[in-house]
């Protein structure tokens, strides 16, 4: 993911805010991206799927 990451233009990533989460997001701050981490509860109208 990281490599996929570095190849793309700075952009504004929004991760659900969860254990790993922090890590994540200093690793595609360091390639240039505005990480926006957001709670659980709002994370479920962006789930397509059915689980």
């Amino acid at each position: 993911m990281t490599s996929l990451m570095a190849g793309l233009r700075p952009c504004v990533v929004a991760m659900e805010a969860c254990g790993t989460a922090p890590y994540w997001g200093r690793q595609l701050a360091g390639h240039g991206h505005d990480v926006r981490l957001i709670p659980p509860v709002y994370v479920k109208p962006f789930v397509k799927r059915q689980s």
